[in-house]
């Protein structure tokens, strides 16, 4: 919940989280690294709060909701993953940065590195996953996705097993 504590705290930030309904009542698992998945929930939280703390106006909001959702794969196949939103009341995101954002050293902070994002994208991929902008409205915050895929029982991947 408090992956990024220091940033959070630094910038005055209320994390809240929730789980949405879905069609699927029973648990999910998934194949992840633990530490990699840390890292993306990291970056991701002391992304939203360090953006967060650029604005001098409240409230100061980072929320997280999860859920199983649909989507269709790089071959087209529509897949069933956990769907983590983690959404901020920022200053938000211009449309032409969209993109720029996941690419290495691109950053939009005076003091940024620009790693973070990309760092996130990469790790996701590396797992058959996705990362993404889902909403992004300049002056009111932005809704970043991480898209994870389910475990197969069929086949075994190399990580370790997370009931979710």
């Amino acid at each position: 919940r408090n992956a990024a504590h220091p940033e959070i705290e630094a910038n005055g930030v209320e994390v809240h989280s929730r789980q949405l309904s879905s069609n699927r009542t029973e648990q999910c698992t998934i194949h992840v690294r633990k530490n990699a998945m840390i890292r993306v929930f990291q970056n991701l939280f002391n992304n939203s709060a360090q953006q967060i703390g650029l604005l001098g106006i409240l409230p100061r909001a980072i929320r997280t909701d999860t859920s199983i959702k649909s989507r269709k794969d790089g071959s087209g196949i529509e897949k069933e993953m956990l769907c983590v939103d983690v959404i901020d009341t920022g200053p938000g995101l211009h449309w032409a940065d969209r993109e720029r954002i996941f690419e290495p050293k691109f950053t939009t902070r005076p003091a940024g590195s620009g790693m973070g994002l990309h760092i996130v994208r990469e790790e996701v991929q590396s797992i058959g996953g996705y990362a993404e902008v889902a909403e992004a409205i300049l002056g009111l915050g932005t809704k970043m996705r991480v898209w994870l895929p389910l475990a197969d029982s069929k086949g075994k991947k190399e990580g370790d097993l997370v009931n979710v």
